[in-house]
């Protein structure tokens, strides 16, 4: 399957690549503490655009994923 890909900076100032391909699409970033991976099971051949999976890319808040935050139960103190 051949993707299009392209870095794209949401509205929220987050670098990620976007792949478009005719089946399936992907929103990759690359934080500081995490690597976070959107799949979309559809594609070009489905209707799906560049211009439409950047809009979907500044839907999500994924500045909300960086810092990790354990919850308190979790929390293990550095030495």
């Amino acid at each position: 399957m051949s993707y299009q890909e392209w870095q794209y900076q949401t509205s929220r100032g987050i670098s990620a690549t976007l792949a478009l391909g005719p089946g399936r699409a992907l929103i990759l970033t690359d934080l500081p503490d995490s690597f976070m991976t959107i799949i979309i099971l559809a594609g070009s051949a489905d209707g799906l655009t560049r211009d439409l999976l950047e809009e979907l890319a500044d839907s999500f808040d994924l500045s909300k994923l960086t810092p990790i935050v354990l919850p308190g139960s979790l929390y293990i103190p550095s030495p």
